[in-house]
């Protein structure tokens, strides 16, 4: 895996943060509903699900495990 997808892992994890303070807040940027509660961690985790899921893919291929990899001869 690259060094940058591990950077990437980290500014997940701190860009996830204000999600863990929406039961403290009823209103505003930080509720349930909120701007950066709500609406921008979702993003931030959609766009590590597609990255993840690329590098794991491309990952297979690499290791010769993929199915796209087929076995000749006996």
């Amino acid at each position: 895996m690259s060094r940058w997808a591990g950077y990437l892992n980290l500014w997940v994890i701190l860009l996830s943060l204000p999600g863990g303070v929406q039961v403290f807040f009823k209103d505003g940027p930080f509720a349930y509903n909120g701007l950066l509660a709500c609406y921008f961690v979702v993003r931030v985790f959609f766009v590590w699900l597609v990255v993840m899921t690329m590098l794991g893919f491309r990952a297979t291929d690499r290791s010769g495990h993929g199915a796209a990899r087929t076995r000749t001869g006996s």
